[in-house]
């Protein structure tokens, strides 16, 4: 009963969510079945929720499909004779795993989501940002890895709605990885410098200091951004910010030199925050 309820339920979700994506916004010039259309549009936003409730065990990404297949040719278990592979097809080829089934599923919700996230509509954007957020962690190579999808959530930061410049920090901290660090906590300190929200502000200095400590692309870059972070946010950032950025600076001596230079030369700027001039202080004293 609980495979035939599997079937049925990707059955389901494969007709919703494989369905093209203009067809969901689609009106007719003369009915104007405004109605229908949000309909539609709950059903597919639901249908993706459902997908990624379903296949959240899973992960779709490139780097775990080559290190399986690099386990599976050096444990002998995962070796299965013909035969063996044979009786376990059914008469119409086999049924697909879970894995193969969640793969296509989520792919073209990363497919309808990107699409969504270029209309002006806001509520249209909220649900396909929303989405991201589930969809990053199972697929990365088609959200958080891709340049382009990147760039479209970043794009969000600039809208007047203060409810999906919120969303949008959000996705972009839960996207970020060792991969592209680099440029999404680069326009998150830049979005930073124009946010005025001072609630939005506190909540980014955090998320940048975690992104920051946690994907560093090189030395350099990370006593740059921290740098760049307390000079930002001034009195703002939390003491626990630039205390943390000192300590590890202290412990890592590889990084002691630039960071030292690099205070020295910030605290020649007029109108340093306090919390710069700290954290500075103590950089150069070493």
């Amino acid at each position: 009963q609980d495979k035939k309820a599997y079937k049925d339920l990707i059955e389901v979700l494969r007709g919703v969510i494989g369905t093209d994506s203009k067809k969901f916004v689609s009106v007719d010039a003369k009915t104007k079945q405004v109605r229908r259309r949000n309909a539609m549009l709950a059903v597919l936003f639901e249908g993706i929720n459902v997908a990624t409730r379903l296949f959240q065990d899973e992960n779709f990404s490139k780097d775990k499909d080559n290190k399986d297949k690099q386990t599976d040719n050096k444990d002998p278990s995962k070796i299965v004779d013909s035969n063996s592979a044979k009786d376990n097809k059914d008469g119409q080829g086999g049924e697909r795993t879970k894995e193969k089934d969640g793969r296509d599923i989520i792919q073209k919700s990363v497919n309808h989501v990107r699409y969504f996230l270029s209309f002006q509509d806001p509520d249209l954007r909220y649900l396909a940002l929303e989405s991201i957020q589930h969809l990053c962690a199972l697929d990365p190579d088609s959200t958080g890895n891709d340049s382009k999808f990147v760039a479209a959530v970043e794009k969000t930061l600039h809208h007047p709605d203060l409810s999906l410049r919120r969303r949008a920090v959000d996705v972009l901290f839960e996207m970020c990885s060792e991969d592209n660090s680099e440029q999404i906590v680069g326009q998150l300190v830049d979005y930073l410098d124009e946010a005025e929200e001072t609630e939005i502000k506190n909540e980014l200095v955090i998320k940048i200091a975690i992104l920051a400590e946690k994907y560093p692309v090189d030395t350099p870059w990370y006593v740059d951004v921290m740098m760049r972070l307390v000079q930002t946010a001034g009195d703002s950032a939390p003491q626990e910010i630039w205390y943390r950025t000192v300590q590890i600076v202290s412990s890592h001596p590889n990084m002691q030199s630039y960071a030292a230079t690099t205070a020295a030369v910030m605290l020649r700027q007029i109108n340093l925050p306090e919390a710069a001039v700290r954290m500075c202080g103590y950089l150069v004293a070493g």
